[in-house]
Formats: structure tokens, sequence, C-alpha cells
């Protein structure tokens, strides 16, 4: 009994401490970059940001979409995660793909999708971006500045075709970060420290072991 409520324990600590390591969700500024609105329209489009810690065990991902339409939309999203390195920039390898199906987004208000990414090893930055399998009137929300973590607000990623995104730069426009935010496995400090009640425990449940 004593050792399948260790187990437990052990397989809920992970997400019992869970940490926000990227949000950018608070400060609205009322404006959206929708795909179908641009010259050419995006394929997916996304952000580069900086994570609060250098290194990242994901659990989440939260991104906030607009509908601008006069209707409900359902489409799919799919979400991406890329590797960069902030010199040049240059986008790494991507990291993850998730897809949720079949999504309504309904008219005129804000649909945060949530993506499950449990797993994905990511180091400070990292771009991500959003893609719909019917973009017209959908797009991303322009929220600044984020409250945890970092991004440039003159700059962001997109693509025109299929195929990795491309880096834009808008000097001056300061309101080119997303709505997003990132929850992670704490720093392996934060997260040894709460290993220490079960280490407690089991401590205990030998010793009882041994006197009966």
């Amino acid at each position: 009994m004593l050792k399948a409520l260790i187990l437990l324990l052990s397989l809920g600590l992970v997400q019992s401490y869970a940490g926000t390591v990227y949000r950018n969700m608070t400060n609205d500024t009322f404006a959206s970059l929708i795909f179908t609105d641009q010259p050419t329209a995006y394929v997916q489009a996304g952000d580069q940001i900086v994570f609060s810690d250098l290194s990242n065990l994901l659990l989440f991902a939260y991104i906030g979409t607009y509908n601008q339409s006069v209707s409900d939309i359902v489409s799919n999203a799919t979400f991406r995660l890329y590797d960069v390195n902030p010199t040049g920039p240059v986008l790494g390898s991507l990291l993850t793909t998730v897809t949720l199906t079949d999504v309504t987004f309904a008219s005129g208000v804000i649909t945060t999708l949530t993506f499950n990414i449990d797993g994905t090893i990511a180091s400070q930055n990292a771009v991500w971006t959003i893609e719909f399998s019917l973009p017209a009137n959908l797009g991303i929300n322009n929220f600044n500045p984020p409250t945890i973590g970092s991004s440039d607000a003159d700059t962001y990623w997109a693509s025109t075709a299929s195929g990795a995104p491309s880096f834009y730069s808008v000097p001056g426009a300061g309101n080119l970060n997303f709505q997003a935010s990132f929850d992670a496995v704490p720093e392996p400090s934060t997260f040894l420290l709460a290993l220490i009640p079960l280490a407690t425990l089991v401590h205990r449940a030998r010793r009882g072991k041994q006197t009966s």
C-alpha cells in the first residue's frame, strides 16, 4: 500500500511543481496579427521568446488566438516549437509539433489554446508558431510586455508557404509580442527541494519495516 502511495506521489510531483517560464497574457494591446490580412497570407506565425530558465523541460503551451469574422470558425490548429540561436537569429531544429483538431473559434473573442508538450526539452531561446487549417480571419493577439521571460517587440517569425518560418523585423513596431504562456518543470535545485518530503516518507517506511 505504501509503495503504491509513494509511486503515485512521485508520478504527480512533476505536475504539482510545474512553474511558468514564459508568460505574456496580461497586457493586451487590443490588436491582432490576422494571417489573411497580410500582403501575402501567412501559413504560420509566432514569436521568438526567452524563457526565464536556461534549460526547460516543458509541460504545456498556451496560445491566445482571435477570430475577427462575424461567424464562428472551426479549424485545426498546429503548434510548433523550434530551437533558435539568437545571434543572427538562426532557426534551429523543430522540437515538437502538436495539432488540435476541430477547434471552434468563437466570433470576436479570444480563444486560448492549450497544447500538451510534456517532455519537450528547450534551451532558453525558442521560436513558437501557430498554423490554422482554415486561416481566413484567424490570427494571434498582440500582448506587450511579457511578465515572465522576454521577447523583442519589434520582431516575429512567419511563413507564407509550407516549411520553416522566416525572421521578420519591423523597427519601431513596439507591439510584436504575442499572447502566450509556457509551463515547465522547475530547475533542478527547486525540484530537489520538492523531493525532500517524499524522501522522508520513504525513509520512515524503511525504518518501520526494520523495526516490525
